[in-house]
């Protein structure tokens, strides 16, 4: 669906807003520049005004599309039907992910973007821009990775043979529950864990270079995904929710597993997805 030059316009894009609308403001935030959508979730002028042009400039490439922003979510919630009911092209935006990172300049953040029709993914772009790196899956041209530095063609196995232990990535905010510490002593044996606080924009490309075998969330809001998923289905992936059933578009509590092939998907699932959808049903 994708033409040549409108793949060139959106990397153009992406690049233009990063540096009209994020890096100026790296570090330059005042205290009226932030503010919270509920509890320890911060937004920025940077993320507004990032969205805003994403969105202007997305629309302008491909006419007749949708877009679903996050911070146009927190006003306008009905947005994320577009992922299940039109029957047009729908983009979906993480203007920065890691905001966090930004404004406590950490590094490790970036714009996210992913474009579907009728759950078919088209496209998807991370621009990592406290990096200047670029990955981009188009569906006609496989996953391209920061130019000049060439394809990713499937996973980059780092394990080594004969080993059986699955390793994993989670997030924080499920280290904190002592559900899925419970979960994790009983089941140790099986997975060498990570637990980390970056974003979706650093941890997938984590799987896609082979240094975790499975990414592991609770809560999964589409513009925190759907750029990775896109991706690691185009590397062969598989994906599933922590019931082992397939992951909905517009799912966001269901849990998600996304996992460098079947056997660490079915080893997380047992050992530690499906236990947990019990502990916290």
């Amino acid at each position: 669906m994708l033409s040549e030059s409108q793949i060139e316009n959106i990397e153009i894009l992406l690049k233009d807003v990063a540096e009209q609308e994020i890096l100026p403001r790296y570090g330059d935030l005042q205290e009226k520049d932030v503010e919270f959508k509920g509890l320890n979730d911060p937004f920025t002028i940077a993320d507004v005004r990032s969205e805003r042009a994403l969105k202007a400039g997305l629309l302008k490439i491909l006419p007749n599309s949708l877009f679903i922003g996050e911070e146009e979510y927190s006003e306008n919630p009905e947005i994320l039907s577009h992922l299940v009911q039109a029957d047009k092209p729908v983009w979906v935006v993480d203007p920065i992910d890691g905001t966090k990172n930004f404004i406590y300049q950490r590094g490790g953040f970036g714009i996210m973007v992913a474009l579907l029709y009728r759950g078919e993914y088209l496209g998807g772009w991370f621009y990592e821009v406290s990096k200047g790196n670029l990955t981009g899956y188009y569906k006609d041209y496989g996953l391209h990775y920061n130019q000049e530095n060439g394809f990713y063609s499937r996973f980059c196995a780092q394990k080594e043979q004969g080993d059986s232990v699955v390793r994993g990535w989670a997030g924080y905010k499920l280290y904190v529950h002592e559900e899925f510490q419970k979960v994790l002593n009983q089941n140790d044996a099986y997975f060498e864990m990570t637990q980390a606080r970056e974003p979706s924009i650093v941890a997938y490309p984590l799987l896609f270079q082979g240094d975790v075998d499975f990414l592991l969330y609770r809560v999964t809001y589409p513009w925190d995904h759907l750029p990775g998923i896109a991706m690691a289905k185009a590397l062969g992936g598989v994906v599933a929710n922590w019931s082992g059933q397939d992951y909905k578009l517009d799912d966001t509590h269901q849990g998600l597993i996304v996992a460098n092939s079947n056997e660490s998907l079915e080893t997380a699932l047992e050992y530690l997805a499906k236990p947990l959808a019990k502990a916290f049903a």
